[in-house]
Protein backbone atom coordinates (compact mmCIF):
# COMPACT_ATOMS: atom_id res chain seq x y z
CA UNK A 1 0.00 0.00 0.00
CA UNK A 2 3.07 2.74 1.10
CA UNK A 3 4.00 2.39 -2.99
CA UNK A 4 0.55 2.61 -4.31
CA UNK A 5 0.59 5.78 -2.24
CA UNK A 6 3.45 7.26 -2.98
CA UNK A 7 2.83 6.41 -6.94
CA UNK A 8 -0.66 8.14 -6.72
CA UNK A 9 0.93 11.15 -5.23
CA UNK A 10 -1.55 10.58 -2.14
CA UNK A 11 -4.80 9.09 -1.07
CA UNK A 12 -7.79 9.58 0.48
CA UNK A 13 -8.05 9.12 4.55
CA UNK A 14 -10.00 5.92 5.45
CA UNK A 15 -11.52 7.72 8.08
CA UNK A 16 -12.62 11.62 6.93
CA UNK A 17 -13.09 11.05 3.53
CA UNK A 18 -10.02 14.23 2.98
CA UNK A 19 -7.72 13.95 0.03
CA UNK A 20 -4.30 13.80 1.42
CA UNK A 21 -0.71 14.24 -0.26
CA UNK A 22 1.58 11.19 -0.15
CA UNK A 23 4.15 12.92 2.34
CA UNK A 24 1.25 13.60 4.41
CA UNK A 25 -0.73 10.76 4.87
CA UNK A 26 0.21 7.69 7.87
CA UNK A 27 -0.26 3.90 6.69
CA UNK A 28 -2.16 2.87 10.01
CA UNK A 29 -2.33 -1.03 10.68
CA UNK A 30 -6.37 -1.42 11.22
CA UNK A 31 -5.47 -4.05 14.06
CA UNK A 32 -2.68 -2.88 15.68
CA UNK A 33 0.51 -5.06 15.71
CA UNK A 34 0.43 -5.10 19.37
CA UNK A 35 -2.89 -6.69 19.31
CA UNK A 36 -2.23 -9.64 17.35
CA UNK A 37 -2.80 -7.58 13.37
CA UNK A 38 -0.09 -8.47 10.70
CA UNK A 39 2.14 -6.17 8.41
CA UNK A 40 -0.31 -7.50 5.44
CA UNK A 41 -1.44 -4.93 2.55
CA UNK A 42 -4.98 -5.83 4.18
CA UNK A 43 -4.08 -4.78 7.81
CA UNK A 44 -3.61 -1.63 6.27
CA UNK A 45 -5.08 1.82 5.87
CA UNK A 46 -3.93 5.40 4.82
CA UNK A 47 -5.52 7.89 7.10
CA UNK A 48 -4.45 11.71 7.59
CA UNK A 49 -2.50 12.97 10.29
CA UNK A 50 -5.23 14.13 12.75
CA UNK A 51 -7.63 10.71 12.10
CA UNK A 52 -4.19 8.76 12.23
CA UNK A 53 -3.38 10.61 15.91
CA UNK A 54 -7.48 9.68 17.02
CA UNK A 55 -7.40 5.92 16.39
CA UNK A 56 -3.76 5.23 17.88
CA UNK A 57 -5.44 6.87 21.05
CA UNK A 58 -8.49 5.27 20.69
CA UNK A 59 -6.62 1.48 20.20
CA UNK A 60 -4.41 1.84 22.98
CA UNK A 61 -6.61 3.71 26.05
CA UNK A 62 -7.53 0.07 27.46
CA UNK A 63 -3.53 0.83 28.94
CA UNK A 64 -3.97 3.83 30.37
CA UNK A 65 -4.31 3.66 33.93
CA UNK A 66 -8.27 5.36 35.28
CA UNK A 67 -7.11 7.51 37.57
Amino acid sequence: MRKAIRKAGGAECASCGLWVLGSAIDVDHITPIAHGGQDVDGNVQALCRPCHKLKTRRDFDFQKPPF
